[in-house]
């Protein structure tokens, strides 16, 4: 990952497809390991905030890998 610019409440970063498809991992298991009841208390947000995030990180995934082929 390499950090190129941060502002008050935001980041741009580079993120390679592994890097992305790591975090991707990470919220998959958080999301199967969870109870509705108990996620947005263990994970900070609500679980369709984090949907929203893990369907632009699949996004971006296919993106990459459909332009590098």
């Amino acid at each position: 990952m390499d950090l190129i610019e941060i502002e008050q409440e935001t980041g741009v970063c580079r993120l390679t497809a592994d890097e992305i498809a790591m975090l991707l991992n990470a919220i998959n298991e958080s999301s199967q390991a969870l109870e509705d009841w108990e996620y947005s208390t263990r994970m900070g947000f609500e679980r369709a905030a984090v949907d929203k995030l893990r369907q632009s990180l699949k996004d971006m995934l296919t993106s990459i890998d459909t332009t590098s082929s």
